[in-house]
């Protein structure tokens, strides 16, 4: 039998003595015995950096890592030439509340869990008071876009391969309500 947990709280990624470099708001964990099938975590996407790390406590993140300072500049310069704009359009947040790192070990996939998870990061989202979710999905990861039309995401944004140059296949925005039609937040 499938059982939730749901991880209490907000659920830090990456900690260092300065706090957290990036978190979690919501997460939940599907266990099947005492081995997890199924995970997920979502987060409040922030309005002025859509970027996906905080750097100003990366240095005590990468202390506690032990990384050189040789390291952390490289990583610092390659950040920075990936993630430049604060406001990258490829970022955009399509709702205010983020679903990611969706996974189901592949002995449990086609049984639903995906829409287990999804209930239990919805419902934090509505506690929330989000009108809207959001998912972000690869191009071409044709098992994690029908599981989440299946579930009612709408795609809201696309970016082809030549957008990025052909460097990345691309990425598909979905978005779902939270709330019954017609009512928003």
């Amino acid at each position: 039998m499938t059982q939730i947990r749901v991880l209490e709280g907000k659920k830090v990624v990456l900690t260092g003595a300065g706090g957290a470099l990036a978190h979690t708001i919501g997460a939940a964990l599907l266990e099947e015995g005492a081995k997890p099938v199924a995970g997920a975590s979502a987060f409040e996407m922030n309005p002025h950096d859509y970027r996906p790390l905080s750097l100003e406590r990366l240095p005590a993140v990468a202390l506690d890592l032990g990384w050189s300072e040789e390291v952390l500049s490289r990583f610092l310069v390659g950040y920075a030439q990936v993630w430049s704009n604060p406001h990258d359009p490829t970022l955009a947040p399509q709702a205010p509340w983020i679903i990611e790192c969706v996974a189901v070990v592949p002995e449990a996939r086609g049984r639903g869990l995906t829409r287990k998870l999804f209930e239990v990061l919805f419902a934090e989202g509505q506690r929330l008071g989000h009108a809207r979710a959001g998912i972000s999905v690869t191009n071409g990861n044709l098992p994690a876009q029908r599981a989440y039309e299946a579930i009612g995401f709408q795609l809201y944004l696309q970016y082809g391969s030549d957008y990025f140059d052909g460097a990345f296949p691309g990425t598909l925005k979905y978005r779902i309500p939270l709330e019954p039609q017609g009512e928003t937040k």
